[in-house]
């Protein structure tokens, strides 16, 4: 029996990886070390804050002190999980307001912050704008690489790796690289994403042999991954298996090469979580047709971790356009797997698909071992 598992944030989180909703505190971080490195010079970043949101160094001081205490916990103590709180606006609304305000020209004004209060600041617009979300972008990678020097292997997806058959798939939204490192561990084969021609690299950047041999598994990242380098020339996918290889700004490690066979500079080449998201690179509309194949041809769905959002409907889209299609087959056994009980979940699962759904609420390494 064929399976496709569609793997989102909270499947990652069970191994002390954030959710969504945690993803504010990273930034705070981010800019907390920012600061302190430019000897007290706020990043553009912390201008666009300050400017639309009126949060200030300070209010983002105890965001900045739960991501610490959270990618660093006391020895023998799996991490907490970081609380709710008003510390910080959505990373939803902060990329929403921002991809808004760049599709449709608008100017969001010149800086409001204080360290620029007597000089000429240029508006947040255009270019500016578009600055000011490499910064946030940035500051997700760092505190994801962070945590990759910090978190072991998780169990549950090298159960998940060594359990897959050549018929089976892996969906995810994710962009951390536990899945990648769990396949590549388990069968020492790159997973195979589903891309054009991507090539396989070591750590440094530097081209290797062809990407997929008969052990790699499917693995499609919808949202794109931290452990991938795209050239905006040639169209060229760089991966790495099992290390973050996604280039940032001026902070990048000295070892990265970020050159592609072509000679251009390369890009990271993930989808960030806003309202206006956006799937027109090459790579990305393959690796979302082929998502859908293989749910077309599945005979079990398991959804792991993932809630759901209202900001994914083109995965709702997707998952509805397969559903259609199969009604001229037997509908999938369908199980949903969370890490507690939760009614919300269960009716929007419900809604969505007007079928018998299995649901279990004990996490994926109970029910991988069930």
């Amino acid at each position: 029996m064929s399976k496709a598992f569609l793997i989102g944030a909270g499947a990652s989180a069970e191994a002390g990886y954030p959710i969504t909703k945690w993803l504010t505190y990273p930034v705070a971080h981010y800019l907390d070390q920012y600061r302190k490195k430019k000897r007290g010079k706020p990043s553009r970043l912390e201008q666009y804050l300050a400017t639309v949101y009126s949060l200030d160094r300070h209010g983002m001081g105890p965001a900045a002190l739960l991501w610490h205490d959270f990618v660093n916990p006391p020895e023998g103590q799996n991490p907490l999980a970081l609380p709710d709180s008003d510390l910080m606006p959505s990373i939803i609304e902060i990329l929403s307001v921002i991809d808004i305000a760049i599709a449709e020209q608008w100017s969001l004004g010149p800086s409001q912050d204080e360290y620029l209060q007597h000089r000429k600041s240029r508006e947040f617009k255009g270019n500016e704008l578009q600055r000011v979300r490499e910064r946030v972008v940035g500051a997700l990678l760092t505190g994801f690489m962070e945590l990759d020097r910090t978190r072991p292997y998780y169990e549950a997806f090298k159960i998940l790796a060594k359990s897959l058959a050549r018929d089976d798939v892996v969906v995810t939204t994710n962009w951390d690289t536990l899945l990648d490192r769990a396949m590549f561990l388990e069968t020492r084969a790159p997973p195979a994403y589903g891309t054009l021609g991507a090539r396989l690299v070591d750590h440094s950047g530097h081209d290797l042999r062809a990407q997929e041999t008969s052990e790699s598994r499917r693995l499609y990242k919808l949202h794109g991954s931290f452990n991938w380098q795209y050239c905006p020339r040639c169209g060229d996918l760089y991966v790495s298996p099992d290390k973050i290889i996604m280039p940032m700004d001026e902070t990048s490690p000295s070892w990265l090469d970020r050159e592609c066979h072509c000679g251009a500079e390369m890009d990271g080449l993930v989808v960030t979580p806003s309202f206006a998201k956006r799937y027109l690179n090459v790579h990305l509309a393959n690796i979302w047709r082929g998502a859908q194949k293989a749910l077309e041809g599945a005979e079990e769905w398991i959804f792991v971790g993932y809630s759901l959002p209202d900001d994914d409907i083109w995965i709702r889209t997707m998952l509805l356009r397969a559903v259609v299609i199969r009604r001229q087959k037997d509908p999938p056994t369908i199980h949903v797997v969370s890490h507690k009980e939760d009614i919300a979940l269960q009716r929007r699962y419900r809604q969505l698909f007007q079928a018998d759904i299995a649901f279990h609420s004990n996490g994926f390494l109970h029910f991988l071992t069930r």
